[in-house]
């Protein structure tokens, strides 16, 4: 049983700089989300490392408010590697559709991510975590999105508080570039 469980370490620790063991930490999402005022253009300010993001600059998300209360997802990056790409999913609210909670499947990809809006004031910034359990262990990936491309340190201080207030660490935070887009 071990010999299959150290690749298994490996490969999570090579997909994201944010690897546990266990269960997810757990946090708590808004209670009042509102999903109309979270859609449309969002820039991500800083990330935490992930190997789906290697190398990506000028990385957006835009969000559309489906007929059925569904969410279409576009996420957008420029890199050395790709040049311009994008990806789609589709985001499906879980429970209330007031607790900032998703579930997102990219056509791409072979599992379905979660989707934690931990809070936004919708106009400057949102604070968004994500943690899928593989097993013994977990992957964790942070968003600071902004609705500005260079945001304010006043605003991105109130996303970084969010973390700190939910117990996880912002220093695992990269800034993502947002020049000459």
């Amino acid at each position: 049983m071990q010999w299959f469980a150290l690749p298994l370490l490996f490969v999570s620790g090579s997909l994201a700089q944010l690897t546990g063991w266990g269960d997810c930490p757990t946090v708590t999402s808004m209670t009042d989300f509102v999903p109309a005022s979270y859609m449309g253009l969002w820039y991500e300010s800083y990330r935490t490392v992930a190997i789906f993001e290697a190398g990506a600059v000028c990385v957006t998300a835009t969000y559309t408010l489906n007929d059925n209360g569904t969410v279409t997802v576009e996420n957008s990056a420029k890199s050395v590697l790709l040049g311009s790409s994008s990806i789609t999913g589709l985001a499906t609210i879980v429970g209330d559709s007031d607790n900032g909670i998703l579930s997102v499947k990219f056509s791409s990809l072979p599992f379905v991510a979660s989707y934690q809006v931990l809070d936004t004031d919708y106009t400057n910034w949102a604070s968004v975590f994500s943690c899928t359990k593989f097993g013994l262990f977990n992957l964790q990936f942070y968003w600071v999105l902004t609705r500005a491309q260079s945001p304010l340190t006043s605003i991105l201080d109130e996303a970084f508080a969010v973390y700190t207030t939910n117990g996880l660490k912002t220093k695992y935070l990269a800034q993502t570039n947002q020049t000459g887009c």
